[in-house]
């Protein structure tokens, strides 16, 4: 049997006609149970919290060590597609290259992922326009990268102070978004992103005249492995990741998409503090 309890003590003074206290009421009741309860609670929330840390150390650095074979394959892939002649050997090899991109783009997105769910924030004044062509350089390898045009609407000095590696995140997946389901037959695709402050908050928009989104889906756009159309070859990750990005910015999304117009995807964050 324990020596020690825990007890609660509610002292309550009893007042006479003239307001002065004569008596003193002293409940007690005896909490040992509860706060062994929470201490219990408490210690499965730390223990669960360090799995938790562990698990993703795990999971970045085995996702981060298998980009390398990965990069390797892919270049492999294209000196032999270079010198291969035959139509058919080719086209198992771009099915071969498609499945390695694939896969490629799935570790990508878990590294993303465990990386904005593991590190902290840190502000710093970046400008716009750095943020945004250092995005661009990791899209390049996009199937139609080269045919969408880029409007930027905002003075090329315009700075923010944000987490740096969030606000390149964002913006990699909102064009990466934009471009994927860019629409191929319009005379000039494009994706236009504008830029500004009001209020104490940045207002970050990124809008396309591509597919766009039908009304039903909107609503799941958002979601874990949530893709709105199965002949995309993303994992359904993109959207999910700059999500919960721009809630460690504690910052909101929103869109609004018409389809075969096009959508807005808009992002506010407050203002940082370097």
């Amino acid at each position: 049997m324990s020596l020690f309890f825990w007890i609660h003590t509610t002292i309550v003074p009893i007042f006479d006609d003239k307001k002065t206290p004569v008596e003193f009421l002293l409940i007690s009741n005896d909490i040992t149970e509860r706060k062994e309860a929470e201490e219990k609670l408490f210690n499965q929330y730390n223990e669960l919290e360090t799995t938790n840390e562990e698990l993703d150390n795990f999971v970045y650095s085995v996702s981060h060590d298998l980009r390398a074979p990965l990069t390797s394959i892919l270049g492999v892939l294209n000196v032999v597609a270079d010198e291969v002649i035959g139509e058919d050997v080719k086209k198992y090899l771009s099915y071969i290259r498609a499945s390695v991109d694939k896969l490629d783009n799935t570790v990508r997105d878990i590294i993303d992922y465990s990386r904005n769910s593991r590190t902290q924030v840190r502000f710093k004044k970046i400008k716009i326009n750095r943020a945004l062509n250092k995005a661009l350089s990791g899209l390049t390898h996009l199937e139609n990268f080269e045919k969408v045009k880029i409007i930027r609407e905002f003075d090329q000095s315009d700075s923010i102070i944000t987490d740096e590696y969030r606000l390149i995140l964002i913006l990699k997946n909102l064009l990466a978004n934009s471009i994927k389901f860019c629409k191929l037959k319009s005379k000039n695709p494009y994706v236009k992103i504008s830029f500004f402050k009001s209020n104490g908050k940045y207002a970050l928009t990124v809008e396309d005249n591509g597919v766009g989104i039908e009304d039903e889906k909107i609503p799941y756009i958002f979601n874990q492995f949530y893709k709105a159309t199965e002949n995309t070859h993303g994992t359904g990750l993109g959207l999910y990741i700059t999500k919960l990005a721009v809630k460690r910015l504690k910052g909101d999304i929103k869109v609004i998409s018409k389809q075969r117009r096009g959508s807005t995807f808009k992002v506010t964050i407050p203002v940082g503090k370097k």
